[in-house]
């Protein structure tokens, strides 16, 4: 095999280790306190309804018969018009962490 030729295992490898820089690590904790604190002000749970789904809706700024004002994200209720929020959220870091990982491979 000629000598720059990369295999598959070596491209694997190099990719583990671009995943534990301490760099990556720190802009992956930093997007999932960030996603956290989005969906803590943006979410709520209510299993049972009832009371906790009218302090969920509340707490969103509806009231609870504006059930046509929310959809589900990850088992919680969160308002319609917050996704698109979400969205660019979700979006920005991946691009951040694209961004960040072509850096640090120097390419």
């Amino acid at each position: 095999m000629p000598e720059n030729k990369t295999t598959k295992k070596d491209r694997e490898t190099k990719k583990e280790n671009i995943n534990r820089h301490p760099d990556i690590i720190r802009l992956r904790n930093r997007h999932i306190q960030e996603l956290n604190r989005f969906l803590a002000e943006n979410r709520f749970y209510a299993f049972e309804g009832g009371e906790k789904f009218d302090e969920g809706m509340r707490k969103l700024g509806l009231e609870p018969t504006d059930t046509d004002k929310i959809v589900d994200v990850g088992g919680g209720a969160m308002r319609r018009d917050k996704v698109p929020e979400l969205r660019a959220l979700i979006e920005r870091q991946g691009k951040e962490l694209r961004e960040m990982k072509k850096a640090l491979r120097g390419s």
